[in-house]
């Protein structure tokens, strides 16, 4: 199961948190009380956390996953190219 918070980019965002689910079910173990924070999402038996803030891909296994990096190079000086 995951979960993604935050817009996806910028302040506030905290990545994608992964919680294991056993055979033969749809949802993970969460204990009675929920969580309270997503610090504690984080600290759940085998979770596992991707900080990276975009589009997350994820893969058969927590292991295996993919997201966009975005580069931009701009000449700030404006000097001209030729």
């Amino acid at each position: 199961m995951a979960k993604q918070t935050g817009g996806g980019e910028g302040v506030g965002s905290t990545g994608t948190y992964l919680l294991p689910v056993r055979p033969g079910t749809e949802r993970p173990d969460l204990p009675s009380t929920g969580f309270a924070t997503l610090e504690d999402v984080g600290r759940a038996n085998s979770a596992r956390v991707i900080t990276a803030t975009t589009d997350i891909a994820i893969g058969p296994t927590p292991d295996l996953y993919a997201f966009i990096r975005e580069t931009v190079n701009r000449n700030l000086d404006r000097i001209p190219l030729r």
